[in-house]
């Protein structure tokens, strides 16, 4: 299937492709993982690529599965409810894979995307904008996060995420802000967002976030009496580290409640270490949960849904904040490496 790009999400793991480090991949690439696009052209069998059964025609508008696994490793054929864990998942994905060789258009920063057999794509719901359903990754990633936090837990007993309870959210980029809007639908009480640049706390009030907290104007102590003071001095129900600072992770040990949950969404590459107290795990009886991308083909569809019911009440659209032609693609992850920008996308 060939595809006519309509926007490609620019992603933190983008740059951090651009800055080197992400050793393992392939080079040559075309990067852009986050790929909205308007079918032009089909093969045979292409209509099975649609991952809720849905017709697929020219003309119709798709958000691009961005993995396909193996179906070969041991985690393919022992997980395969989790196919982000998929030993040759980078290999395989659209914005890493090598575009070397034919048929070359294999990313997002670009005017075509050729869509690969046994690729997935869903077709995007009538009536959502453009600069949404180019969210479908990134939304995917956050429902998968706040999923986390659903288990292991028995909501009935004041465990795991649910409607009322207090979230807190470290990291205020892309992934942290579509993640208030998930967690708004999901029916959370108190959102509670922390990073170190204003203009991303103010777009996350825009968003739904009850609370800020700067990191640059407020000491960690100042931090910690303030989300106590915000939930009644037990501290939040669930905490998500998706700032991508390890430091941060060690703070949220502070923030979350005894017997909360503390997911860390924000490292996809290695920043480095921290230093734990494993006192603290151990008194606060925490549940403590990593997330690794998504099974994309599994949560799109979720993603689809929400988009078609939820897209025109929340603001979803205020998500993204600067577009960039493909000639200024560097120009666009340098804008966001100096963190200009707080959502770009890719407009060929």
């Amino acid at each position: 299937m060939l595809l006519r790009v309509v926007l490609a999400g620019v992603c933190g793991t983008d740059l951090h492709v651009y800055q080197g480090h992400m050793r393992n991949i392939p080079f040559p690439i075309i990067p852009g993982h986050e790929i909205l696009g308007r079918v032009e052209e089909m093969g045979e069998g292409a209509e099975a690529m649609e991952g809720s059964g849905q017709p697929l025609g020219v003309g119709d508008r798709v958000a691009v599965v961005p993995t396909t696994p193996c179906g070969q490793c041991w985690y393919c054929r022992n997980l395969p409810g989790r196919p982000n864990l998929c030993a040759n998942r980078i290999a395989r994905a659209y914005g890493y894979m090598s575009c070397k060789d034919p048929p070359h258009l294999l990313g997002g920063y670009a005017e075509y995307l050729f869509v690969k057999p046994g690729s997935v794509v869903y077709r995007v719901p009538d009536g959502v904008p453009d600069e949404v359903a180019v969210l479908s990754e990134p939304t995917s990633v956050a429902t998968r996060t706040l999923e986390r936090a659903y288990a292991p837990g028995l909501p009935t007993l004041e465990e795991g995420l649910g409607i009322g309870k207090t979230l807190l959210i470290q990291g205020a980029g892309p992934l942290g802000l579509v993640m208030i809007l998930v967690a708004r639908a999901a029916g959370v009480g108190t959102i509670i967002a922390v990073d170190a640049e204003e203009r991303r706390l103010e777009k996350a009030g825009e968003l739904g976030a009850d609370h800020t907290l700067n990191v640059t104007q407020s000491t960690r102590e100042e931090r910690l009496g303030r989300v106590l003071e915000l939930t009644n001095g037990v501290g939040a129900d669930i905490v998500v580290e998706a700032a991508g600072v390890p430091q941060a992770f060690s703070e949220a040990l502070d923030y979350v409640r005894r017997g909360g949950k503390l997911v860390e969404a924000g490292h996809f590459t290695d920043s480095g270490e921290t230093t734990l107290r494993p006192h603290t795990i151990c008194f606060k009886d925490v549940d403590i949960l990593g997330v690794w991308a998504s099974p994309h083909h599994i949560v799109f569809k979720t993603v689809m849904k929400l988009f078609r019911t939820q897209a025109a009440r929340l603001p979803f659209h205020r998500v993204v904040s600067h577009r960039f032609r493909v000639e200024e693609g560097e120009k666009a992850l340098e804008e966001m490496r100096n963190k200009r920008v707080i959502k770009a996308v890719i407009a060929p």
